[in-house]
């Protein structure tokens, strides 16, 4: 309602003068109609015919009825006018007509009839549009054959040709009945963009949504992943240094030193992500960045044995970003639970796929358990990336006998999500 409303405001004064297609062809035949008045000569005879004042001031008002209701209509209701709005205006339309007609009966107002037809199909569809059409046609020629019966009874002078006369409406009708098909098949097709636009603003909204969301998720995998995992380590490192500060000292000092050289790489990992989401990401290489991620994580009571086959060439920087965030993950999840000395990290690329698995020795676990567990969203944060960019992911384990993960990426996979800022630290 408050859109029609805007609509009405936002049309000027001068749109009343022709406001809509119909009005093209309805306002000249009403005036024609009208203007007939000055026409000396009876249809129904060659006598002249003076019209007296409330004749005149029947047609008059009869038509300026007409011009109104053009315009008040589509004031009203624009293009959507309601079915029995449209019956409403369309019969009395033709009551109008037929009055005028009555009053005023010469060639010019016959003509009025082709409006009929023509409003029936705009309002009603094709199918009561040409039944309209059938039946105007059937009394305009009625009508023109009782007249033509009239004129040779008077045994008229002036002879009446009937047979061109109905050529002649019947061309205007077939005219007028395709304009109106036109016009209507515009305005369906107008209705339908004018929704489809509507629906595809509001799939807009809905994508806008969804991609906020998945950003909101790929913000919280990251940060856990990345500073998550900076911080898990140096928590285990000042414990460590607290326990010995007074049994090894020069142990205690190694792992302060170790938890310093971790925060300020966590910290210049916050810096590059900060950078990241401004401008463009630099080259990502996982053969550079397990290494290093490999070289802060190792110690003497854990060693880590990194190995990689093949080349990763060929494989989108997403897989390699998740198969980095899967290992950090995993080496995070060592390092606070496995309580493990050896730790196995292979990186093997193949012709069609990526194969990572990280094994330890330590004390291992049940994997049921661990499912049904709340705030095991590591895991569950590993799986999402994974099935980004298509990937399987196993876990194996036993307790007392270590863990095993694997993770297996196809080289055709294609990834589902925006592609995850450079998580390398450096």
């Amino acid at each position: 309602m408050n859109q029609l409303v805007t609509e009405r405001s936002s049309r000027h004064w001068y749109s009343w003068l022709i406001s809509k297609p119909f009005d093209w062809i309805s306002t000249p035949i009403y005036l024609g109609a009208c203007l007939s008045l000055t026409y000396d000569r009876s249809f129904f005879g060659n006598t002249v015919h003076l019209f007296d004042w409330w004749q005149i001031a029947v047609v008059t008002a009869a038509t300026l009825i007409l011009l109104a209701i053009d315009r008040y209509e589509y004031w009203r209701w624009g293009e959507e006018i309601p079915k029995r709005v449209a019956l409403s205006y369309f019969l009395l339309r033709v009551g109008l007509v037929a009055l005028i007609s009555l009053v005023n009966p010469n060639e010019i107002t016959l003509f009025m009839y082709l409006i009929i037809p023509f409003s029936a199909l705009l309002y009603f569809g094709s199918s009561v549009g040409i039944g309209v059409a059938v039946i105007t046609w059937l009394a305009f020629v009625s009508r023109v054959a009782l007249s033509s019966l009239e004129r040779s009874a008077e045994q008229s002078t002036e002879m009446f040709r009937p047979v061109p006369f109905i050529n002649i409406f019947t061309i205007c009708l077939i005219f007028l009945m395709t304009t109106a098909y036109t016009l209507r098949r515009e305005k369906i097709s107008r209705a339908k963009a004018e929704r489809l636009l509507k629906e595809l603003e509001q799939s807009q909204c809905q994508l806008e949504d969804l991609a906020t969301t998945r950003e909101r998720n790929r913000l919280a995998r990251d940060i856990h992943d990345s500073l998550g995992h900076y911080l898990t380590v140096i928590s285990v490192l000042l414990g460590k240094a607290r326990a010995f500060k007074e049994k090894n000292p020069t142990e205690a000092d190694q792992a302060l030193k170790d938890a310093r050289r971790l925060a300020n790489e966590a910290l210049q990992d916050v810096r590059e992500s900060v950078k990241s989401l401004r401008t463009s990401q630099e080259l990502f290489s996982l053969e550079r960045s397990l290494p290093q991620l490999v070289a802060g994580l190792q110690n003497e009571q854990r060693q880590i044995d990194l190995k990689i086959e093949g080349s990763e060439a060929g494989f989108s920087k997403q897989t390699l970003m998740v198969l980095y965030r899967v290992a950090q993950e995993g080496l995070t999840n060592i390092q606070r639970h496995a309580a493990c000395d050896q730790v196995k990290l292979n990186l093997s690329f193949r012709a069609q796929e990526v194969e990572l698995v990280l094994e330890d020795n330590g004390q291992g676990f049940d994997p049921l358990q661990i499912k049904h567990q709340a705030g095991g969203y590591g895991l569950q944060g590993l799986q999402e990336r994974l099935e980004m960019v298509e990937g399987q992911f196993w876990l194996e384990s036993q307790p007392g006998k270590g863990t095993r993960l694997i993770a297996k990426v196809s080289k055709n996979s294609a990834a589902t999500s925006e592609p995850e800022k450079n998580p390398a630290y450096s």
